[in-house]
């Protein structure tokens, strides 16, 4: 998620749990009872007799109403004027009715919790807790917090395969931010569109998708954002055999992946370039390139990223002739993968390994693993990776992995 969007989500989408008190019927029953208290204690105060305490306490009673008086309506007050949270909330299109108090907070928290599910691979949870903070920010009509919400299904079904359902949702989500002109959430539903486009080979939908979202990016001056969408759209020229466009696109989301400091941005920029350079064959680069976006991935403890290293320092390893190193990195690649719950990176995995199990003459073995692969590559309905998987059943060379595979990303 960009951090312009993320910002806005933490701060705006949802009233603190006295937002509905003062306003409406509240705010007229609480002036009502200020009003009733204080007559009756001036009244006792009148109408007592007793001693000078008694005096001095009358005296109090007269103070302490006229306290409650003037404090009950500054909060009224402030709850009605344009500068209170619920009167922010308002102008922004986020409205709370009484009968559904605090229903924003909760789906708040239901939603960072479904995100962070989505992370550790926790999908039928994550799935749930999404659905109900759906429920929740319709409920307060939050139109933005059920955009997010609308936007995490989205990415989550994407990611296993389901895209007609991550297809329906991301169309709530940019449906919703639409209404509420709220362009840093377009535009990063849109680069979710265009994962998903990619994803399943409509190369030309995701184009579309990703040069609209890095326009939105670029009106809300939200570096990180453009630079995640840079990414995606140099994996996209890299999988279309344009060398040139990806090295640019991939240059320029690495100077603004270093303007804001994002490590892992880094990382996903230098396994890229590292891609093209292993393509063209300049292998010392290429290792150089690997092996430093490992270090970043493993600093932040990113597996998947570090699988995708792996995979490419394996490649060199083959084309090198060194079978049983280029064996080990597939294979802890895969194990990376594995606790990440990446289907497609272990599917990419399976097929380095089957290709070392062919050149070394274990050609069932190599059909296992390639079988196993397009298993996992259906799995997501991931129709680029499918004709990988085929291709290399029925071909004897060995296809570099970091040429072939595909690269998919979340909402950063």
């Amino acid at each position: 998620m960009s951090a312009a969007l993320d910002t806005f989500v933490k701060t705006m989408t949802g009233p603190g749990v006295f937002d509905s008190l003062g306003s409406g019927s509240h705010s007229l029953l609480l002036a009502v009872l200020i009003l009733a208290l204080f007559i009756g204690l001036v009244l006792y105060g009148v109408y007592s007799r007793g001693t000078v305490v008694d005096l001095v306490h009358r005296s109090l009673i007269v103070v302490v109403p006229c306290v409650l008086v003037v404090g009950g309506g500054y909060f009224i007050f402030a709850h009605d004027s344009g500068d209170s949270p619920r009167r922010s909330a308002q102008a922004a299109g986020i409205q709370i009715p009484d009968k559904y108090w605090g229903e924003s907070d909760r789906g708040m928290r239901l939603a960072v919790r479904g995100d962070d599910q989505v992370r550790r691979g926790e999908r039928e949870t994550a799935r749930a807790n999404l659905d109900s903070a759906i429920v929740a920010f319709r409920r307060a009509r939050n139109p933005l917090g059920e955009a997010k919400a609308y936007g995490s299904v989205g990415d989550l079904e994407r990611g296993v395969g389901n895209h007609e359902q991550a297809r329906d949702a991301y169309q709530r989500a940019a449906d919703l931010y639409r209404n509420q002109k709220h362009r840093p959430g377009l535009a990063n539903v849109l680069r979710g569109v265009g994962e998903l486009h990619r994803q399943a080979g409509r190369r030309e939908d995701a184009e579309k998708a990703y040069t609209e979202a890095r326009y939105l990016y670029r009106l809300t001056n939200d570096r990180q954002g453009e630079a995640n969408v840079l990414l995606s759209f140099a994996e996209l020229a890299r999988n279309l055999g344009d060398n040139d466009q990806a090295r640019n696109a991939y240059t320029e989301a690495l100077r603004l992946y270093r303007l804001e400091r994002d490590r892992s941005g880094q990382a996903g920029v230098m396994v890229g370039l590292a891609d093209i350079d292993a393509e063209l064959g300049q292998g010392d680069k290429a290792r150089a390139g690997y092996e430093q976006a490992r270090e970043f991935y493993r600093e932040d403890k990113q597996p998947v990223g570090e699988g995708d290293s792996l995979i490419g320092l394996g490649d060199l390893d083959a084309l090198g002739d060194q079978v049983s190193s280029a064996r080990e990195r597939y294979e802890t690649a895969r194990g990376l993968y594995a606790r990440g719950r990446h289907a497609p990176g272990e599917a990419h995995a399976l097929i380095g390994l089957g290709h070392i199990e062919r050149r070394t003459g274990n050609v069932n073995r190599a059909i296992e693993y390639f079988n196993a692969a397009l298993a996992l590559f259906r799995s997501v309905r991931d129709s680029i990776g499918e004709a990988i998987a085929t291709q290399s059943v029925r071909g004897q060379a060995f296809i570099l992995t970091s040429r072939s595979r595909q690269r998919f990303f979340g909402q950063r």
